[in-house]
């Protein structure tokens, strides 16, 4: 990944996966444009710089499901690295756990928005970029996304959005050079996550490095003849 250049989205606490990607990204020799919708998000890049001295990280705060938000982080991308050749779409989330008879159209309609319209809206933003570079683009689905589960329909149905979104923008892109595909994590290891199971013990999770790894497998030359998949990290068998 050296001399390459990444938006990161969805970071926006140390011991989330964005972190973790844009930490691995780093690593690997990328530079890394970070963004988030709190203040925190400059922070978060001052630790990953203190982290590795020397480090091509920046951020920048922006609310992306707006328009404006997504073409924001974009055009910082471009003017601080004059090129971009990888978008990571983290940002999103589940927020609603309940029957869909029960689930308000308000909460239906900001899964959809935190989830599936943040990504298109960021993939929409960043085509002109990817094509001059012949990039790629590694959005965030989700197991629900392939398979909807009880009291996850709202949170199902947005990430299936996802899938449908990757796929179809993989095929439409393909004869610029455009590769997109995406990651469908099962429950990560975090203590935001651990915190919200009964009995942790019972479940199988997935680490942040496992699911960085999946992220850089799809980013780079390996995956060169892959695109428009969606990719189940499930975490030890």
């Amino acid at each position: 990944m050296g001399g390459s250049a990444a938006v990161v989205t969805g970071v926006g606490a140390r011991g989330q996966v964005g972190y973790a990607i844009a930490g691995a990204l780093l690593r690997a020799g990328a530079r890394v444009l970070v963004t988030g919708r709190s203040a925190a998000v400059e922070a978060l890049a001052a630790e990953l710089r203190a982290e590795m001295p020397g480090a091509g990280v920046v951020a920048a705060r922006a609310d992306l499901a707006t328009e404006a938000g997504a073409a924001a982080v974009i055009d910082a991308a471009g003017e601080r690295f004059g090129r971009l050749d990888l978008l990571v779409n983290v940002a999103g989330g589940l927020t609603v756990i309940k029957p869909l008879a029960e689930t308000t159209p308000d909460e239906w309609t900001g899964e959809i928005v935190r989830n599936a319209r943040t990504t298109f809206l960021m993939c929409r933003a960043a085509l002109p970029l990817l094509r001059e570079s012949r990039g790629a683009i590694v959005n965030f689905a989700s197991p629900a996304g392939l398979r909807a589960r009880a009291s996850l329909g709202a949170y199902s149905a947005a990430k299936a959005a996802v899938v449908a979104l990757t796929r179809a923008l993989a095929l439409e892109e393909a004869a610029r050079g455009v590769r997109v595909n995406a990651v469908a994590p099962g429950m990560v290891d975090t203590e935001q996550n651990r915190a919200s199971v009964a009995d942790p013990g019972k479940v199988t999770w997935v680490t942040r490095e496992q699911v960085a790894d999946a992220v850089l497998f799809l980013a780079g030359p390996a995956s060169a003849g892959i695109t428009g998949e969606t990719i189940v990290v499930g975490g030890a068998a």
